[in-house]
């Protein structure tokens, strides 16, 4: 019985990185010898075990044919497998390298011998190069979308032709719609908290891929206004998502790739983009239930859909015409930004991107509504609710009035804080 580290490990520690969570391969031993020594068996098809004391996964080295549709639809065989077998069936080179270790009985392991890289992962990393480890790449369309998120977390890494020939087949065949809903939103939360996500989109929207159709219509709507002269709206929304991926917060980033969601319908129907904001609310809804986006993205991309064209115009357009303080208080209650206030300022970080994230007007002013309304709803939430209530019950008043006086307040501290500002900057 030996015992490999494996796959992402062994990567990131050629890379320099801290390796993450450890994967073991076991050569030479069965299922009954593991259970003998205390593993316990999670995947009876694939011959995987976690250990007892760390709960690391240790996988039987094993074979894999395809045999049926999707991500599960492979038949595996572990005996007699070697090392080399295993490897190969892994989808890039980079991930198809291992190293020897010995593991105590609190599976503390340490590395026993050297690197080994039958297939040239090593190489690969020294040049910056994703390539698959074999024909086997084809047979398996989660792999494309894993390729694209190695793109977005090493962003100076590539795709060689031969991967990228392998990708069109996997595309051309419609393998990429036997992915089940839930496997795709996985592979895309992951993207959204890497360091360049950008990277995925523009790969992704290269294939036959349904979860980015969305993608593609924006791709082939151009604006051209003195506000967005980008090539069209898909380049604008790769560059809002680039510069709002400053704390790789995958929230923000949603917010970021979806804001713009109705402007090629609109477009479309309409001849201009005007609306996709109130549009873009339902239509986010609907995407994000098709790919089992869960709630908190979902409400999340929907508010900054409905609110980013307000939150870009409250000090008006040159600082003229600026939103009065009843619609501003309208904005904290209709996003509940005195209750969620965090996520309200996330919503305004997707707002900066969008300004900055295009070639036009405003994209290199400062964009001061940012924190124009973190003031604002400070002075919303310094109101001494407790002291009107308790005032207006001595003088006899209901629930209701007291409401509308205590909302009175709060619109009278924004008219005060607006007040400040223009004057500052008319100074």
């Amino acid at each position: 019985m030996q015992i490999y580290l494996v796959g992402g490990w062994v990567r990131d520690y050629k890379l320099g990185l801290e390796p993450k969570d450890a994967d073991f391969v076991v050569v030479g031993s069965s299922p009954d010898e593991m259970l003998d020594l205390g593993y316990k068996e999670v995947g009876k098809d694939f011959a995987v075990f976690l250990h007892p004391v760390t709960g690391d996964e240790y996988a039987l080295a094993r074979k894999e044919r395809k045999v049926g549709v999707g991500y599960n639809g492979f038949e595996c065989d572990w005996k007699g497998v070697t090392l080399e077998e295993d490897l190969l069936r892994r989808d890039l080179t980079i991930n198809a390298m291992s190293l020897p270790v010995e593991v105590d009985g609190q599976g503390n392991f340490e590395i026993v011998g050297d690197l080994i890289d039958p297939y040239n992962g090593e190489f690969d990393l020294l040049n910056k190069r994703l390539s698959a480890t074999s024909e086997a790449f084809k047979e398996d369309p989660l792999r494309v979308l894993r390729l694209g998120r190695f793109l977005a977390r090493y962003q100076d890494f590539y795709v060689d032709e031969d991967t990228l020939y392998m990708c069109k087949n996997i595309s051309n065949r419609g393998s990429l719609k036997e992915l089940t809903k839930e496997r795709v939103w996985k592979e895309m939360e992951k993207v959204l908290g890497e360091k360049s996500p950008e990277r995925f989109f523009e790969f992704m929207i290269k294939w036959d891929n349904p979860s980015t159709t969305f993608l593609k219509a924006m791709k082939h709507t151009v604006e051209h206004n003195i506000y967005h002269q980008e090539s069209d709206v898909f380049t604008h929304s790769m560059m809002v998502l680039k510069e709002a991926n400053f704390n790789r917060d995958s929230l923000i980033n949603f917010g970021a790739l979806l804001h713009d969601f109705a402007k090629p319908y609109c477009y479309l129907t309409y001849g201009k983009g005007h609306g996709h904001d109130v549009i873009g609310v339902d239509m986010i809804e609907d995407w994000c239930r098709e790919w089992k986006v869960p709630n908190n993205y979902r409400e999340f991309a929907k508010m900054v859909s409905k609110q980013h064209q307000k939150i870009h115009t409250v000090m008006g357009r040159n600082k003229d015409g600026w939103a009065n303080p009843k619609s501003i208080m309208k904005i904290f209650e209709e996003t509940a930004a005195e209750k969620q206030t965090e996520r309200f300022f996330k919503l305004l970080d997707v707002c900066k991107a969008d300004a900055k994230g295009r070639i036009g007007l405003s994209a290199h002013e400062p964009y001061q509504q940012k924190d124009y309304l973190k003031e604002c709803l400070y002075a919303v939430k310094d109101v001494d609710t407790k002291a009107i209530s308790s005032k207006m019950l001595s003088e006899g008043k209901t629930g209701e009035v007291i409401g509308l006086e205590i909302r009175a307040a709060k619109i009278a501290a924004i008219r005060e804080v607006q007040k400040l500002w223009k004057e500052e900057l008319n100074a």
